[in-house]
């Protein structure tokens, strides 16, 4: 217990001797005075009214420091303590001497090598601060970045880091080039530091580069045409020829542009001056051309980028009937133009004429059909001519006896109203939706016939589950939820699924069947995180994670996203059910046993203090932060 007593009190030394010794002076008077480590930090002042502890000077505290290493040169962490004693008395040579030393014998080299550029920081030294982060930023990446996006790891924000201290200090381009050469060695598949990369390469304006660094791009990434048509254009306008950088665009132009390129190319256009001539342009070809899709979306492009969406839709329905016979790639172009503008009657035509033409290629006649389909479930209540139902039996009775009559009686009653007509009208609106994705669960039927192989397949399925979820049909939620569950074994869906279905089971009230629908997915999401599936998230975590820097400035630290985010959402749910039924026991038995699944998860023991604090339970919180520390 002494040792563990020892470890606690120079733990907490090292962190409010970072903060400044205005904490350590808070401090010292819960402390005692007969720890080693303390006599080097505190002593006994006798006043009139007894005596009391009192912070020693650094040359004191620098001097028994001093004595402790020669006696305990293991001792790392004293190395610490020295440097930052040695920074209190101005003593700054002392001070590197020790920070080095520090980083290199610690057995955390990462963090040895970020307090050392914190210290660089202090001394405002940015090269050896850049060259301590870099050393840091080299490191191997723990185990468990693999679960986390490459923007969350360590390095990466480093690399953000040392950019803007570049930046700050004003230092020279080949610093920053070289930053930037570093971060693409060791995220070579990441394409926004690529684009970064780039972007800073022409704002700095070094042309050759930026067109060496395209290249690379393309070699890593080549089926990705966007952004090598961007830069290209770019490297032009850099060169002073905007007429050449519109030649690009205008030479490699596609009707499916991503949006952020078709912005560029329309921005570049207003740049110029060019967009009256762009419109005549494009009309001209339409005129000599009238069977071509190029320059009728043009025209559409050219009204969509002014906010003139109607127009728009109008300068594809022309070609539309200029031409009458379509191929499958016009077709597709087509529907996808229409969803744009959320013609979505016109898009779902287009997919319906393309999942049927035989002359269509299977992948086409495959984008067809799933694009049918995701239109029913994603905009059901759009007046969609395919899939609708009707009411018709209604209307008639609605509209044959205008006057308050039999038949009008008994449609009041069968609607509960006086006003069936105006009922009629609002039951009608409410259908559609429902007809349409009916509809849509059909079409599915047949995709999964036609395309039993097809990537489309889960989305799909999870988008019918979320429909009979929409209507309230338990049974449809749970049947549909339990095949997906069962079909489709690594679907990135399935936690949402799982606890749509959950949802259902607790409709019924069936907490047995709903609570083991969450240990299946706890179980599931757990070993896909390695044991460790929420790791260091809380803002007590993150706030003792934060630099000196950023404590100095009073910035507040970003949170840490769980590594399994998943299981985060679902531990929350289930937790929040046990205690909406008040079964707070029953919440304490899931956290220990999620504990016991994942003894290494610093994370869920945080998560169960918290709980046990909260619901008063001071004899298993004690347990839980000896078990945490242990």
């Amino acid at each position: 217990m002494k040792s563990c007593r020892k470890l606690s009190i120079l733990a907490a030394l090292l962190a409010l001797a970072a903060a400044g010794r205005a904490e350590l002076r808070e401090w010292i008077q819960f402390a005692q005075a007969n720890n080693p480590i303390e006599a080097i930090f505190l002593k006994t002042i006798v006043l009139p009214a007894g005596p009391v502890l009192s912070l020693r000077t650094p040359e004191e505290t620098v001097a028994d420091l001093t004595k402790a290493i020669a006696t305990s040169p293991k001792q790392i962490e004293l190395l610490n303590l020295r440097a930052h004693e040695e920074e209190q008395r101005l003593d700054f040579a002392a001070a590197a001497v020790d920070w080095r030393d520090y980083a290199a014998a610690t057995d955390d080299k990462y963090q040895g090598q970020v307090l050392l550029a914190e210290f660089y920081h202090r001394r405002l030294q940015p090269t050896e601060e850049l060259n301590a982060l870099a050393a840091a930023r080299n490191m191997p990446e723990p185990a468990d970045e693999k679960f986390i996006e490459p923007t969350e790891h360590r390095a990466w924000k480093l690399f953000e880091r040392s950019l803007a201290l570049a930046s700050a200090q004003a230092l020279p381009s080949e610093a920053v080039t070289g930053i930037y050469r570093d971060w693409l060695a060791r995220y070579p598949s990441e394409p926004s530091v690529y684009s970064r990369f780039f972007g800073f390469l022409i704002t700095t304006n070094q042309v050759a580069a930026s067109e060496t660094l395209l290249t690379d791009y393309q070699k890593t990434f080549p089926t990705d045409q966007a952004f090598p048509l961007r830069a290209r254009a770019t490297i032009a306008q850099q060169r002073g020829s905007p007429a050449q950088a519109l030649a690009i665009y205008d030479s490699g132009f596609q009707p499916l542009w991503p949006p952020a390129v078709m912005a560029n190319y329309f921005g570049l256009l207003t740049e110029t001056r060019s967009l009256r001539k762009f419109l005549e342009n494009a009309r001209s070809a339409a005129t000599a051309n009238p069977a071509d899709i190029n320059p009728a979306s043009r025209l559409f492009f050219y009204y969509q980028q002014q906010g003139n969406l109607p127009q728009a839709e109008r300068s594809l329905i022309e070609y539309q009937v200029r031409k009458q016979s379509l191929t499958a790639d016009e077709l597709y172009t087509l529907a996808r133009l229409f969803e744009a503008v959320h013609s979505y009657s016109a898009a779902a035509k287009n997919y319906s004429a393309l999942a049927n033409l035989q002359a269509a290629t299977p992948a086409l006649r495959q984008k067809g059909l799933c694009g049918l389909i995701e239109i029913l479930f994603n905009a059901p209540e759009q007046p969609i001519q395919i899939g609708t139902g009707d009411l018709s039996y209604y209307k008639d009775v609605a509209t044959m006896d205008p006057y308050p009559g039999v038949l009008n009686g008994f449609l009041s009653l069968l609607f509960n109203t006086t006003s069936p007509g105006r009922k009629f009208a609002e039951q009608e609106q409410a259908s559609v939706a429902y007809f349409h994705r009916a509809k849509a669960s059909e079409y599915l039927t047949l995709f999964d016939s036609r395309f039993p192989k097809s990537e489309d397949r889960p989305r799909l399925h999870a988008k019918l589950i979320e429909a009979y979820a929409a209507y309230g049909d338990t049974d449809g939620v749970v049947r549909q939820g339990r095949q997906f569950l069962a079909s489709f074994l690594n679907a990135p869906e399935r936690t949402d699924v799982s606890l749509a279905i959950a949802d259902a089971l607790a409709r019924r009230k069936q907490t047995k069947e709903e609570f083991s629908v969450y240990d299946s997915l706890l179980t599931e999401l757990s070993a896909g995180a390695d044991g460790m599936p929420i790791g260091l998230v809380s803002t007590k975590a993150v706030a003792e994670a934060a630099t000196v820097q950023e404590r100095q400035n009073e910035r507040k630290p970003s949170p840490i996203p769980a590594r399994s985010p998943n299981y985060a959402r679902v531990l929350d749910r289930y937790i929040s059910r046990l205690v909406s039924l008040k079964n707070p026991k029953g919440a304490l038995a899931l956290y220990r046993r999620e504990i016991d699944r994942n003894p290494n998860d610093p994370g869920l023991y945080e998560r169960l203090a918290v709980f046990l604090a909260q619901n008063k339970f001071a004899a298993d919180l004690e347990q839980t932060y000896i078990r945490a520390t242990q």
